[in-house]
Protein backbone atom coordinates (compact mmCIF):
# COMPACT_ATOMS: atom_id res chain seq x y z
CA UNK A 1 0.00 0.00 0.00
CA UNK A 2 1.29 3.61 -0.76
CA UNK A 3 1.58 6.55 1.77
CA UNK A 4 -0.67 8.91 1.91
CA UNK A 5 -0.92 11.85 -0.13
CA UNK A 6 -0.60 15.13 2.39
CA UNK A 7 -3.14 17.79 1.65
CA UNK A 8 -1.43 20.48 1.24
CA UNK A 9 -4.53 22.58 -0.06
CA UNK A 10 -3.94 24.63 3.50
CA UNK A 11 -0.95 26.01 2.59
CA UNK A 12 -1.81 27.05 -0.24
CA UNK A 13 -4.22 28.81 0.81
CA UNK A 14 -2.42 30.43 3.47
CA UNK A 15 0.54 31.21 1.06
CA UNK A 16 -2.12 33.14 -1.31
CA UNK A 17 -3.56 34.96 1.00
CA UNK A 18 -0.18 36.24 2.32
CA UNK A 19 0.91 37.19 -1.73
CA UNK A 20 -2.65 39.07 -1.78
CA UNK A 21 -1.93 40.83 1.43
CA UNK A 22 1.64 41.72 0.46
CA UNK A 23 0.06 43.22 -2.67
CA UNK A 24 -2.57 44.87 -1.60
CA UNK A 25 -0.27 46.70 0.84
CA UNK A 26 1.50 48.32 -1.67
CA UNK A 27 -1.13 50.51 -2.49
CA UNK A 28 -1.13 53.66 0.33
CA UNK A 29 -4.77 54.31 1.01
CA UNK A 30 -6.13 57.40 -0.12
CA UNK A 31 -7.44 61.06 1.26
CA UNK A 32 -10.80 62.15 1.51
CA UNK A 33 -9.82 64.66 -1.13
CA UNK A 34 -8.22 62.32 -3.42
CA UNK A 35 -11.57 59.90 -3.79
CA UNK A 36 -13.38 62.94 -4.53
CA UNK A 37 -11.35 63.78 -6.83
CA UNK A 38 -10.57 60.73 -8.68
CA UNK A 39 -15.01 59.90 -8.42
CA UNK A 40 -15.09 62.98 -10.32
CA UNK A 41 -12.66 61.44 -12.89
CA UNK A 42 -14.30 58.22 -12.82
CA UNK A 43 -17.41 59.94 -13.55
CA UNK A 44 -15.79 61.56 -16.54
CA UNK A 45 -14.94 57.99 -18.19
CA UNK A 46 -11.42 57.58 -16.65
CA UNK A 47 -10.97 53.77 -16.34
CA UNK A 48 -7.21 54.15 -14.89
CA UNK A 49 -9.14 56.11 -11.61
CA UNK A 50 -11.28 53.70 -10.93
CA UNK A 51 -8.43 51.18 -11.02
CA UNK A 52 -6.77 53.30 -8.43
CA UNK A 53 -9.69 53.86 -6.72
CA UNK A 54 -10.46 49.95 -6.63
CA UNK A 55 -6.84 49.13 -5.65
CA UNK A 56 -6.53 51.46 -3.00
CA UNK A 57 -9.58 50.47 -1.17
CA UNK A 58 -8.62 46.36 -1.52
CA UNK A 59 -7.72 46.40 1.59
CA UNK A 60 -11.31 46.80 2.83
CA UNK A 61 -12.26 43.37 1.52
CA UNK A 62 -10.51 41.13 2.94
Amino acid sequence: MSAPIPDNRFLSDENSLALYLKEISKNKALSLEEEAKLAVRIREGDKKALEKLVKANLRFVV
